[in-house]
Parts: C-alpha cells; structure tokens; sequence
C-alpha cells in the first residue's frame, strides 16, 4: 500500500482543486438546476478528498 500513497495524495490534491474551483465558479451560474448539479458535485468531490486523507494517514 506504501507504493500507492504517492498517487492517492495526487487524487487528494486534484479533488480538492476541482472542489474549489467549483465554488468559485457556482456564483457566475444563473440557472438553478445546473447550481444543483454543481453542489452535488462539490460534496462528491469533498467527501473524496476526506476519505483519500483519511486513508494516507492510516498507511503513511
């Protein structure tokens, strides 16, 4: 498992990328359908990025 925490703290770092880039770009969208979407996508994304963290410090 050593040899994969490289790759998952990447994953972790792009997810956590995209999820603030998501909440940036949720105050230019009018629609509210595709707002919803958007925050569907950011809780995806930011319960990824806990669940990566919390397997890199149990095998870190």
């Amino acid at each position: 498992m050593k040899l994969f925490i490289f790759h998952l703290e990447t994953i972790q770092v792009i997810a956590v990328n995209i999820c603030s880039a998501l909440i940036v770009s949720i105050f230019t969208i009018r629609n509210l359908f595709v707002i919803s979407f958007y925050v569907l996508g950011i809780i995806t994304l930011y319960l990824l990025s806990v669940k990566l963290s919390q397997i890199i410090k149990k095998y870190d």
